[in-house]
C-alpha cells in the first residue's frame, strides 16, 4: 500500500485497520500462480492483462478470495476479498475497525 501513496495521501488522509475473520475453504480461494504469469509480470507494461485477472474473478464470482503473488515482496501473497460475492456476508465478518496513524517520518 505505502509503495503505492503519495506523502500526501499519508498525512492528510484517515485510514482504519480492520481485523477480519474469513471462515472459508480452500475451495473458496482462487489462486494466481506466478507460472500464470508473464516472466515479468511486475513491470508497468503488464498492467492492463494482470488488470484484466482481476476483474475476471470479480465479475464472475467463482471464488470469494483471490490469492495473488505480491509485488513487493516476492515470499508473500495478497488476498483480495470480493465484497459482491453471494458469501461475503456469511463467511465475512468484522472483528475490530481502528483509526491507523502512519508513522510521520514514512511522509517525510
Amino acid at each position: 500500500m505505502l509503495v503505492h501513496s503519495s506523502p500526501q495521501i499519508l498525512r492528510f488522509t484517515s485510514f482504519h485497520m480492520m481485523e477480519i475473520d474469513c471462515a472459508v475453504s480452500k475451495r473458496s480461494i482462487l489462486e494466481v500462480r506466478l507460472n500464470d504469469l508473464p516472466e515479468d509480470w511486475r513491470g508497468q507494461q503488464h498492467y492492463k492483462q494482470l488488470k484484466e485477472i482481476g476483474d475476471k474473478w470479480y465479475k464472475e464470482q467463482k471464488a470469494l478470495i483471490l490469492k495473488v503473488p505480491s509485488a513487493i515482496i516476492p515470499e508473500e501473497f495478497n488476498f483480495i476479498i470480493n465484497t459482491k460475492h453471494p458469501q461475503f456476508e456469511e463467511k465475512v465478518m468484522l472483528d475490530q475497525s481502528k483509526e491507523f496513524n502512519w508513522d510521520p517520518r514514512l511522509s517525510v
